[in-house]
């Protein structure tokens, strides 16, 4: 009854503007169905980089909380007993401060350490196997894609696109540790928000592209693709709904269960926005020449 009368108008943009839902959900059944061994791989590999990082975690986990307890449970003798310091042979008390200063000084710099050692390898470990994941998904959804060419790109991207933006929050949080008000600590950490948020959907439209086209072609499409929000922020929404209420789903009523379903649909999801990125950018080239 829409198609027709006052609201075909109505009925008419919305269709144009899911079109691309329908092609992109379309494009990955027919990929899946084509090569199921190699979604299989990918969602073997997606388990083992999750496992992975759990394992990373868990690790340093143990460390930390044993060098934060230490720091918490330091001898309250060292505040209160600034005045000794100097020892003395009537006064081995100081000696005393002074080694628990030393020891709490350990305490802090291994705890530092290992916070450094967990950061470092959980970014190295998402690093290499997200880019590996985004390779083998490119390939599902295309033959022939050249390995070192999105590999070259993947690495370009991140730096460019990332890179910026972490500098510039490890910045600001040195700033934040120096001047510590509760204004300056609100407004930092929802600018670093915003700038996360922004750079990554940024990355992920980049890394979503054609690896075929070449660099010129690939930064025109990128930057079309990215401003075209109408279309991007649907596609990006449908999956972190989904995502998104499964993760919430099983932290509310504790359904760890739930992990493994959540970690298979993350490829999937993966393989939907690179599809619907690629008829995005496609539809955009063709108006262009149009």
């Amino acid at each position: 009854r829409f198609k027709s009368g006052p609201w075909r108008f109505f009925y008419v943009k919305q269709e144009i503007y899911t079109m691309y839902l329908t092609l992109a959900l379309r494009r990955t059944v027919q990929a899946i169905r084509k090569h199921p061994y190699l979604l299989a791989l990918l969602l073997f590999l997606q388990l083992l980089l999750a496992g992975s990082l759990f394992f990373v975690i868990f690790t340093y986990q143990t460390q930390l909380i044993t060098e934060a307890t230490a720091l918490l449970e330091s001898p309250a003798n060292v505040e209160q007993n600034q005045a000794t310091y100097e020892p003395t042979a009537n006064n081995p008390q100081a000696l005393n401060n002074q080694q628990d200063i030393l020891k709490l000084y350990q305490h802090y710099t291994a705890l530092i350490q290992n916070l450094k050692l967990l950061l470092g390898w959980l970014a190295g470990i998402l690093f290499i196997g997200s880019g590996i994941l985004w390779l083998l998904s490119h390939r599902l959804l295309e033959e022939g894609v050249n390995a070192g060419k999105f590999l070259w790109r993947y690495l370009l991207s991140t730096i460019i696109l990332l890179l910026p933006g972490v500098l510039g929050s490890y910045y600001s949080l040195k700033v934040l540790m120096v001047r510590q008000t509760p204004e300056l600590l609100g407004t930092t950490l929802r600018d670093i928000g915003m700038v996360f948020l922004i750079s990554y959907y940024l990355l992920l439209v980049a890394l979503a592209l054609n690896p075929a086209r070449s660099w010129k072609d690939s930064i025109r499409a990128w930057w079309k693709t990215a401003i075209s929000v109408h279309k991007t922020i649907p596609l990006l929404l449908i999956n972190d709904v989904i995502i998104g209420g499964l993760l919430a789903l099983m932290l509310w009523k504790m359904w760890f269960w739930l992990l493994l379903p959540l970690l298979i649909l993350v490829p999937l999801a993966r393989l939907f926005w690179i599809s619907g990125v690629r008829e995005i950018a496609d539809e955009n080239s063709n108006t262009s020449l149009s």
